[in-house]
């Protein structure tokens, strides 16, 4: 094999493992693939335009104001499975305070978002998406990923990956991201 074709596998394989599209990588927004996630990015999250399974409608003015936990899956992803118990807690815990909000994205067609809202009992927002403009809001991270938004849009936290296993899912919940949700909101305050 010579150099010539080596470069062009090198060039083109990841096109094949991504859906047949050269998805690029933010270089900032890798960092978000590390254990501890990404803090304190200074980006804002990019515009959007989009309605959930409910009919209610959200862009990026939704934000404005809200202390924001944003998610994305898809169903094909064990780790984004095993979260949907903590998502659904995590909801709970703080959707009665109106600095708050839960979105989550993905680009499961309605039919199927229906579906496993139901056989999973998800309680929160639901907005689907083209692929293509899932991976343009997630900074083409893949799944799951998580990011906190503050109340000027402005992404506190974002971290891609996650655990297959519930449990793990949960722990993680309860010792990164209720944490920094907690101090947002307490910062809010003052």
């Amino acid at each position: 094999m010579n150099v010539k074709c080596i470069l062009i596998f090198i060039l083109f394989f990841p096109s094949f493992v991504c859906n047949c599209q050269l998805i690029s990588l933010d270089s900032t927004m890798s960092k978000a693939r590390s254990e501890d996630g990404y803090q304190n990015t200074s980006q804002e999250f990019k515009q959007f335009d989009g309605k959930d399974v409910k009919g209610h409608s959200y862009s990026k003015d939704s934000l404005i104001n809200k202390i924001t936990f944003i998610n994305f899956w898809m169903e094909n992803c064990a780790p984004c499975l095993a979260e949907f118990g903590a998502l659904n807690e995590l909801y709970n815990k703080y959707k009665s305070d109106k600095r708050f909000q839960f979105i989550s994205f993905t680009y499961e067609s309605k039919e199927n978002v229906l579906r496993i809202i139901n056989k999973y009992k998800l309680q929160y927002p639901i907005i689907c998406l083209s692929i293509d403009d899932v991976y343009r809001l997630n900074f083409s991270l893949g799944f799951p990923t998580n990011l906190i938004s503050d109340r000027s849009a402005k992404i506190k936290f974002i971290k891609c990956g996650g655990f297959d296993k519930i449990e793990r899912a949960k722990e993680e919940f309860e010792n990164v991201y209720l944490k920094i949700i907690e101090a947002e909101l307490k910062s809010d305050l003052k």
